[in-house]
């Protein structure tokens, strides 16, 4: 699976190498199939808040045969715990959604061990806003 679209072909370039990510809002699972099969990373951990996503996400990752990846159906980092994961990228949702995911999961977020890949499609202007205030 190598014809990923330019945003995500971007977004799998900033994952550091070795990495074990968390990918909120996995969707259809075609970024975590690409970076367990160019074997650039140790593990993902592939996030959705529903259903029918993780359905369509598990399909694709069968159907390509890939390994490493664990999907979890939860509200963006309420799944996760501290140390499952170095890298979280949260991408292609609205500024404000991602500033109320990482808020809600705070732990995970404000963990200056976590490389955080963000990529908002609308309102940067808040989630830059909000990275600042937080610090």
């Amino acid at each position: 699976m190598n014809n990923l679209s330019l945003r995500l072909s971007t977004i799998a370039s900033l994952v550091p190498k070795g990495a074990f990510v968390c990918d909120v809002g996995t969707d259809h699972g075609f970024l975590p199939i690409f970076l367990t099969e160019s074997a650039k990373v140790r593990g993902v951990i592939a996030t959705d808040i529903n259903e029918k996503p993780l359905k369509k996400a598990r399909e694709n990752i069968e159907k390509a045969k890939a390994e490493g990846i664990t999907l979890r159906l939860c509200d963006g980092l309420s799944g996760i715990k501290k140390g499952d994961a170095d890298t979280v990228i949260i991408a292609g949702m609205g500024g404000e959604v991602i500033s109320g995911i990482l808020k809600r999961g705070s732990e995970i977020a404000e963990d200056r061990g976590v490389t955080l890949i963000l990529q908002p499609t609308t309102s940067p202007e808040f989630l830059r806003k909000y990275l600042y205030e937080t610090g």
